[in-house]
């Protein structure tokens, strides 16, 4: 079911709209350490600077979204992008924001001359580029883990994959393998 289209307008983030980008990725992701990843994965990138939009709030920014340059190796070295950061307050949900924020982050991206935009989005958002926007699903990825340590951290690790694969920690770490 796609969203409706919300009437705020997504605009270009500026260096400017850092700090407040750290602390809606803090808030969005139950983390504390945005201030320190955001400007290498937007601005000091190995393949150069990420395309950022923000949606602007009466309280401030409230919605976000980063496409990173990829550079892909081969006869002629070729720059994609990579969606990442995909990012709404809370009580901004549901809106059509992120609908708008894709929209104008693949604007530009087709201004930049990238051929393609491919993302990995996690399990609660994959539906939503898939349904909601258009996107091709052209595969799946299954993440894996090496567990070091049989406790009860490494086990609720595990959990995070699926419960058989928590029960079998203990076995896998003790043959030294994951499956």
């Amino acid at each position: 079911m796609t969203q409706p289209d919300s009437p705020a307008s997504p605009r270009a983030a500026t260096l400017a709209d850092r700090d407040a980008q750290a602390a809606l990725f803090d808030r969005c992701f139950d983390r504390q350490d945005g201030g320190a990843v955001l400007p290498w994965r937007y601005d000091q990138g190995p393949h150069g600077a990420a395309l950022t939009t923000v949606v602007d709030g009466e309280a401030g920014l409230v919605a976000s979204y980063a496409c990173g340059p990829r550079r892909l190796a081969g006869d002629n070295e070729v720059l994609v992008g990579e969606t990442g950061d995909v990012m709404t307050a809370p009580e901004a949900r549901g809106g059509g924001l992120f609908s708008g924020l894709d929209r104008a982050t693949m604007a530009s991206a087709r201004e930049a001359g990238w051929p393609v935009v491919f993302g990995l989005p996690n399990r609660a958002s994959a539906h939503i580029f898939v349904r909601d926007l258009g996107w091709e699903e052209v595969g799946q990825l299954r993440p894996y883990t090496f567990v070091l340590v049989s406790d009860a951290g490494a086990r609720a690790e595990r959990m995070k994959v699926s419960r058989l694969a928590a029960a079998t920690v203990p076995w896998t770490a003790w043959r030294g393998t994951m499956a």
